[in-house]
């Protein structure tokens, strides 16, 4: 085995014995690292998760079983709409018109402040 010179990247401690490459010092140390970084990455994504799914609710809150329903937009802002966050775009194939989407539902700006909002066209 290499003698190594460099530190663990959870503890800090040299690592002593192993391949020249080696990050970890042990097993326990490999692990506890990895699942430090999936949980910063969860709670990074977490707020952007609760905003997708409140925008979604409140557009099929909107719709109650319709297909398409006309609101304005100061309405959706009142419901706690956050138009900073959607999940995709969808470009309609009749009249090439964008659709901003959370999830399933969608919405596009009509006339003025009014926007359109939509269920899946899928």
């Amino acid at each position: 085995m290499n003698i190594s010179s460099s530190t663990c990247l959870n503890c800090d401690k040299p690592i002593k014995a192993g391949r020249i490459d080696k990050r970890f010092c042990g097993e326990g140390c490999k692990n506890t690292y990895n699942n430090n970084q999936k949980r910063m990455e969860r709670e990074e994504i977490k707020k952007i998760d609760l905003a997708l799914k409140n925008n979604r609710r409140i557009l099929k809150k909107i719709l109650e079983g319709k297909q398409e329903e006309t609101i304005s937009k100061e309405a959706l802002y009142k419901a706690g709409f956050d138009f900073d966050y959607h999940s995709h775009f969808i470009t309609s194939k009749i009249r090439n018109h964008q659709y901003i989407f959370c999830y399933n539902y969608g919405y596009r700006q009509v006339e003025g402040e009014k926007i359109k909002v939509v269920k899946s066209f899928k």
